[in-house]
């Protein structure tokens, strides 16, 4: 099953951090190529959140997510980037950030938020 190999994908990406890097930084030009595109409500702005978590915590700056959102967030976005799609125009794409967003992610998301904006001020510090 598919699902399958994007959680293997998405523990060894969460175990070696220079790869999680250099994936986030592509997920995120991936991510800046499409933004033009009329995605269903947030789920361009709900990506590029995932994106910023993971490049984060890749840097060690953010940690205060348990690891099973981590992986979840990860397979998300390697199924997002994956050239395979199951719905034309991005459906699919939706429905699992969706489906995500309303099965832990959403709340992980906006804990990710606050961190971020109390530390935008350029403290930068560690959690």
């Amino acid at each position: 099953m598919r699902s399958g190999i994007y959680k293997r994908k998405a523990e060894m990406l969460i175990n070696d951090k220079g790869k999680l890097k250099r994936f986030s930084e592509g997920a995120k030009n991936w991510l800046v190529r499409f933004k033009d595109l009329p995605l269903a409500g947030s789920t361009a702005q709900d990506l590029m959140d995932m994106i910023d978590l993971v490049n984060d915590y890749a840097d060690g700056k953010y940690t205060a997510i348990p690891k099973r959102f981590l992986a979840a967030i990860l397979g998300a976005l390697l199924y997002v980037v994956s050239p395979i799609d199951l719905l034309p125009a991005f459906l699919d794409d939706i429905l699992v950030v969706g489906f995500l967003m309303d099965r832990g992610v959403g709340a992980e998301l906006k804990k990710y938020n606050e961190w971020r904006n109390s530390h935008d001020a350029g403290t930068d510090k560690e959690i």
